[in-house]
């Protein structure tokens, strides 16, 4: 399978058109964020055409809906900034949605705005038709866009994949109630239910919006795609009246800008150097991994951590930064593009993840693949996509941590685990898009 840039074309709303796959990518679309859910959408988009074929269907490319209307207003690749030198996207140096100066304020202060009357309850009366229609107006201004020459039509027979985050812009979930009516196939991908199991994780203003969008999702889906056993089973537990065919597709393990794993010798990497990948916030556990890294125990290890500050850290950014400071073992990176990151996974000697709860846990698969020593909490989520010689911890524990990570420096487990790991355990991205397509098949 290629992993080009997808050549998207104006779409034909002539009724007699073969059969469409559309994908919906919105959140990735509109946001800045290059987090686990980004991810898998940028790796679908690369693929769409294959998945397309191998599905029976024609390839129709993105759709973007409207944060106000929820209404499909574009679909151009170009807009995301692709940088096909590094085969990932890079929007470091874009502003919102492409936009600068004072529209691109502008842009930010309505879209701000919109969010938070949102999270206030007023999503009634934002939603309505005229509010809709006003605030889609002005977005479109403010974009350059026409609102009509770039909409999407789906008909009869298409299948719509939301393999973005489908809490994200919820007035487009009536859309998609609208378009299943007239008979499209929907599938929608469940990444996790923590806002739902672990509300002490996810800021409280999120926490209603998201079971409002799980259940109309729920009630509006041909298929649901969940990317573990662990968020599927969840999804039963929480929801036994729903009907809806659910089907576990595990995600790809192969990072676009990395090397072939094999040819990474254990030599060329440091040693005792820990690699921390993810977002940072509470339920990722970093502050175990730092209380850890400043005792005496870790004098002999170096620390990386990669990922930009989230929710509720104001307290752990601070310490990351003095430590940064005053410890040149310490090293923490809020952003990294696909081939820096490739480079760190390359460099590093051991993947450490510490999460109280995930729903997959992608930078484990990404480490695994680069040949690199597992080291991770014991979550019923890592037990399903880790291999057997991955070394477990309770996440509530830095000495289970400590002694976890000094057997798998075992210099002879350690040697027997990276052979392991290059081994068939893990699947690629090709292979994901295979399993993606001939579940949409099915339907």
């Amino acid at each position: 399978m290629s992993r080009s840039k997808p050549a998207i074309e104006p779409l034909s709303t002539v009724a007699n058109r073969p059969a469409t796959l559309f994908l919906d990518v919105t959140e990735t679309y509109h946001s800045h964020l290059r987090t686990g859910i980004q991810r898998v959408s940028i790796e679908t988009l690369r693929r769409v055409e294959d998945i397309a074929s191998a599905a029976g269907l024609e390839p129709g490319g993105a759709i973007v809906c409207d944060v106000g209307s929820g209404l499909p207003i574009e679909f151009d690749l170009d807009r995301f900034g692709w940088d096909d030198s590094s085969n990932g996207v890079d929007r470091r140096e874009v502003d919102a949605d492409g936009i600068t100066g004072p529209r691109g304020t502008l842009f930010r202060m309505l879209s701000g705005a919109w969010s938070l009357l949102i999270r206030a309850g007023l999503s009634p009366i934002l939603s309505s038709e005229p509010v809709s229609r006003l605030v889609g107006s002005i977005r479109a201004r403010l974009l350059g866009l026409d609102r009509t020459a770039g909409q999407v039509h789906p008909q009869a027979g298409d299948v719509v994949f939301v393999v973005d985050s489908f809490w994200g812009a919820p007035n487009r979930l009536r859309y998609f109630k609208k378009l299943r009516t007239g008979g499209v196939r929907v599938v929608f991908m469940c990444y996790d239910l923590i806002p739902l199991t672990h509300p002490e994780y996810v800021d409280g203003l999120n926490i209603v919006g998201f079971a409002k969008s799980l259940k109309r999702a729920l009630d509006n889906a041909d298929l649901i795609l969940t990317i573990s056993d662990f968020t599927k089973n969840e999804l039963r537990r929480l929801y036994p009246e729903s009907t809806v065919p659910m089907q576990t597709v595990w995600l790809g393990s192969d990072l676009a800008a990395t090397q072939n794993a094999n040819a990474i010798h254990a030599s060329t990497r440091k040693p005792n150097s820990i690699l921390v990948l993810g977002t940072v916030e509470p339920r990722k556990n970093h502050s175990l991994i730092l209380d850890w890294f400043e005792s005496p125990d870790a004098d002999a290890y170096s620390l990386t951590i990669v990922g930009k500050p989230g929710w509720e850290t104001d307290h752990l950014q601070r310490r990351m930064n003095i430590l940064q400071q005053q410890d040149k073992r310490f090293i923490w990176c809020k952003n990294a593009t696909d081939s820096e990151l490739a480079k760190l996974l390359q460099e590093h000697e051991i993947g450490v993840q510490a999460s109280f709860v995930e729903g997959f846990g992608l930078p484990i698969w990404e480490m695994a693949h680069n040949g690199m020593i597992l080291v991770v909490s014991d979550i019923p989520v890592f037990r399903e996509i880790s291999p057997p010689e991955a070394h477990f911890f309770d996440p509530n524990s830095i000495r289970a941590f400590s002694g976890a990570l000094a057997q798998a420096t075992n210099k002879d487990q350690a040697a027997a685990n990276t052979s392991v790991l290059h081994g068939s355990f893990f699947q690629s991205w090709d292979d994901y898009s295979t399993k993606v397509a001939k579940a949409i098949r099915a339907l």
